[in-house]
């Protein structure tokens, strides 16, 4: 099933680039322990050779690691099938979390997809059990492919500890961005962590995250050709699309809006009057249908919205594949969201995409919320935004609680929506 909350994570939560002091003792563990000792240990078992690789065509062996959830895999597509084009003849391995296998596991451009479970809410000990984690993995699955190159690309404080996993996956050639302490005057790289790597790179926080990955191909030596993102589904994913849409007994080019009502942190969340007054009005005035997709947290909402709003909505919230989700919005005419991963799989699949942002216009393009960092990427996509903070907010939103976000009025997301539509059938 898709992820629990609509996005399946908060990785638009995470700090950029600055560590938190529990996460700085963290890596002054990980490094004095793990330094010495796995170089030691990697030389006594020839699992990492003494020579490292300096030239791209030369990689034999390359693993990309990502983490991260739903939005921030999808858009790593372009990495992946960059690096392939790159590399034709390389073994590739990707290794992401269990909960999003389903979204990569048909993907062309790797050889093999392997998981890595980082979820330790709860546990004592959660940081030794992460590190028993990626020493397992590695000593099970990555060991026997003796990487030339590792990738992580992966912005902000490493609480995943992508970049342990590529150390100990005894890669000779690894590549990631710093993680920055916050110091006495300007932000400084943290040693400790740059050490795990053999070419750290800074981070650019100014960009696109689609942009922030390919930058780690670009300095590797790859000519990165297309930024495009896409996805891979099978007959089977699409068959059960064609075969809810025909359930739903649509006859001719009906016009389909797909919705995801949640988000990964209740302040990106945009009311369920307002979804429900959009909805009603797409349905009235367009004589279409709604289609609500996202992860079992939206259920309740999704099942609201149907009773209120009647047959013409079909609700498969929480109950489908990522990639049953794909099929399915790739048969909408336009979506609707907020800042969460179903806005981004409908955006891979070439959907015109509305998205609803809690940060304002004025606020930081740096910042984490920001769409300029994790907005849709791709050309028939609008944002929709407040102008500014509504206090006590200052440069973002702040609130535990849909605040912000507030503001975008729903006269403003039909106009969007009617522009979209017009642009597509051009």
């Amino acid at each position: 099933m898709i992820g629990t909350d609509g996005d399946s994570d908060d990785v638009h939560l995470r700090p950029h680039p600055v560590m938190t002091l529990h996460t700085l003792k963290a890596s002054l563990v990980e490094l004095r322990g793990f330094g010495p000792i796995g170089e030691l240990w990697f030389k006594l078992f020839g699992l990492r050779p003494s020579q490292r690789a300096s030239d791209l065509q030369n990689c034999s062996a390359v693993l990309v690691v990502r983490l991260d959830a739903i939005g921030d895999v999808v858009l790593t597509s372009p990495l992946l099938r960059e690096l392939r084009r790159t590399l034709p003849q390389a073994w590739i391995t990707l290794v992401v979390q269990p909960s999003v296998y389903n979204l990569v596991e048909l993907c062309p451009h790797v050889n093999e997809v392997l998981t890595f479970d980082v979820n330790t809410r709860g546990r004592k000990h959660a940081t030794l059990i992460q590190y028993w984690r990626a020493l397992k993995l590695a000593a099970t699955c990555l060991w026997r492919r003796r990487f030339d190159l590792a990738i992580n690309p992966r912005s902000g404080e490493d609480s995943y500890r992508g970049n342990l996993l590529s150390y100990l996956s005894g890669a000779r050639w690894r590549v990631g961005y710093s993680v920055h302490l916050l110091r006495d005057g300007p932000l400084q790289p943290d040693p400790c962590f740059e050490r795990l790597l053999t070419q750290p790179l800074r981070d650019s926080a100014d960009q696109h995250e689609v942009q922030h990955n390919l930058d780690t191909l670009r300095a590797i030596g790859c000519r990165v050709e297309s930024e495009r993102l896409e996805l891979w589904l099978s007959e089977d994913d699409r068959r059960f699309a064609d075969q809810l849409l025909s359930d739903e007994k649509m006859r001719g080019p009906t016009a389909i809006l797909g919705i995801c009502l949640g988000a990964g942190a209740q302040h990106r969340i945009w009311p369920l009057s307002n979804f429900a007054k959009v909805a009603a009005w797409f349905i009235e005035h367009f004589s279409g249908y709604v289609v609500s997709v996202g992860g079992i947290k939206e259920y309740r909402m999704a099942e609201l919205l149907r009773q209120e709003l009647g047959s013409r909505v079909i609700n498969i919230t929480g109950t489908t594949s990522l990639r049953q989700t794909a099929a399915v919005l790739s048969c909408c005419s336009v979506y609707l969201g907020n800042d969460a991963g179903p806005l981004h799989i409908a955006t891979a699949m070439k959907v015109p995409v509305v998205e609803i942002s809690p940060h304002p216009r004025s606020g930081s393009r740096t910042q984490v919320n920001s769409p300029v960092r994790f907005g849709p990427w791709g050309k028939l996509s609008m944002v929709l935004q407040p102008d500014h903070p509504l206090p006590p907010c200052e440069d973002c939103c702040q609130s535990r609680e849909p605040h912000c976000i507030t503001q975008v009025q729903v006269e403003n997301v039909q106009s969007a929506i009617e522009e979209l539509l017009a642009k597509r059938t051009r």
